[in-house]
């Protein structure tokens, strides 16, 4: 089987030749050409060039893409730093589009054309597409992404003390991400958009698993429910770190 086979198969339930190995090293493709790892996610052309040759290189089946852990920071307003020291990978955070409880309410869905790093992230995608690659998009789940509006921490104290705060920008966050699936799939057409979905804060390091149950997983139902009904096949749910308290 080719790489392309043998990622069909397993997404549509059929047997492969072997159990196939999907890389997560963005930072080393940059790395891996000789490039500033920053590139990765400011530079579609490059990013997918440098993901393509490492792919060719090593022989790993899954197919290049766009994301960052940080996603809806700079989308919903607040500002991200690109990897620019020896040791750092990825984008991080410069400033919270929320600082307080009165930013909260200011809050307003994102134009999904505009907003952040999406017109990357859809260039990036047309790239696929143009190169015979399913077009993806990747974003944060609910959780993450409001723990990227505003700081985790201060997200943390709102679940338990002012949960109306958290549920504000919960319900931001959800309804910003059907936005942008349903913008990928008026660009590529129905049935061939694939969508990842990463949601590492709602580890049980972070988040205990009954304020999981109460306050994340109905979310994660609405929008999983919301993307499949737009003819998405699969969702690729990315759930980052220790979550095994969360799987009952």
């Amino acid at each position: 089987m080719t790489s392309a086979e043998r990622m069909e198969a397993l997404l549509e339930g059929k047997p492969v030749d072997h159990v196939p190995l999907l890389s997560f090293i963005l930072g080393f493709c940059a790395k891996n050409v000789g490039l500033p790892v920053a590139t990765i996610y400011s530079n579609p052309e490059e990013s997918f060039r440098a993901q393509v040759c490492t792919k060719e290189q090593y022989g790993y089946d899954s197919d290049p893409f766009f994301g960052y852990a940080s996603y809806g920071g700079p989308e919903f307003g607040g500002e991200i730093k690109l990897p620019e020291g020896e040791f750092e990978q990825a984008p991080s955070h410069k400033r919270f589009a929320v600082q307080g409880e009165e930013d909260v309410d200011r809050l307003e869905l994102p134009d999904v054309k505009k907003a952040g790093m999406l017109p990357l992230a859809m260039q990036f995608s047309k790239i696929q597409e143009k190169n015979h690659v399913s077009p993806s998009v990747v974003v944060g789940g609910p959780f993450t992404i409001a723990g990227n509006i505003a700081p985790v921490e201060t997200l943390c104290r709102w679940s338990i003390k002012k949960p109306e705060l958290a549920h504000r920008l919960l319900r931001l966050a959800t309804d910003h991400v059907v936005s942008v699936v349903g913008h990928w799939v008026e660009v590529f057409g129905t049935g061939r958009v694939r969508v990842q979905i990463w949601e590492p804060l709602a580890s049980n390091q972070i988040i205990s698993p009954r304020q999981f149950e109460k306050l994340i997983l109905p979310y994660q139902i609405e929008l999983h429910e919301k993307i499949l009904a737009l003819d998405i096949k699969l969702i690729l749910c990315h759930i980052c770190v220790e979550q095994n308290l969360n799987l009952p």
